[in-house]
């Protein structure tokens, strides 16, 4: 079934009144609670939750996002052989923990930057880089972050450089001029930089 949190009930009624009425459907089986504040029901066939999930309606409860953290975000990658032991997630927010289960997740405060490149395969390309740090960092290092990428994945590094920190900019600057091919026309660059931000500014939103 579909997960809720108690914030997403409080239009209903006072915070204790909610908080009864939460508290009766779980003792009846009616619904499930999954960890504070955040509950389920329980659909004719069973759901396996994970732990993402429930992190992110509980970011968004509060108004916040949650991505993938860079060391979980490197590892992914082949970067690093060791991830967070935890679910552990980037916030735009405090950090923070509470329990899922038998587990604890973990919300680790990040800067705006990092939340905002997301987790699509550029996004995670980047955070693992920055987590690699600049001392670290290596031409082989980007070839394993970006394996898979085409030319136009590549080149969207490019409009992403606000983001970045300058180190990091200028390595991927210098690493670009060295693979890419045919250079793109000035108002491709400006098109593609447009979608970009469009794109990456409408899933922050979201």
């Amino acid at each position: 079934g579909d997960l809720f949190t108690t914030r997403s009930l409080l239009s209903y009624g006072t915070r204790g009144a909610v908080d009864h009425a939460l508290y009766t459907l779980v003792e009846s089986g009616e619904i499930e609670r999954l960890a504070r504040g955040v509950f389920q029901r329980p659909g004719p066939i069973k759901q396996v939750v994970t732990a993402f999930q429930v992190g992110q309606i509980k970011a968004s409860a509060f108004g916040k996002r949650i991505v993938t953290h860079p060391v979980d975000a490197a590892k992914k990658l082949g970067l690093c052989k060791m991830g967070n032991t935890e679910p552990t997630f980037s916030v735009n927010g405090p950090s923070s923990s509470f329990r899922f289960g038998n587990i604890t997740i973990h919300f680790k405060r990040a800067s705006a930057r990092k939340v905002i490149l997301g987790d699509d395969k550029l996004g995670l390309a980047i955070k693992a880089m920055w987590h690699m740090g600049k001392a670290a960092l290596t031409k082989a290092i980007v070839q394993s972050a970006t394996e898979g990428f085409n030319r136009s994945d590549r080149n969207k590094f490019h409009y992403a450089s606000a983001l970045m920190p300058a180190w990091l900019n200028n390595f991927l600057y210098r690493w670009r001029n060295e693979t890419k091919g045919r250079a793109k026309t000035s108002e491709q660059h400006q098109l593609t930089a447009i979608s970009f931000w469009s794109n990456l500014l409408e899933q922050h939103d979201n």
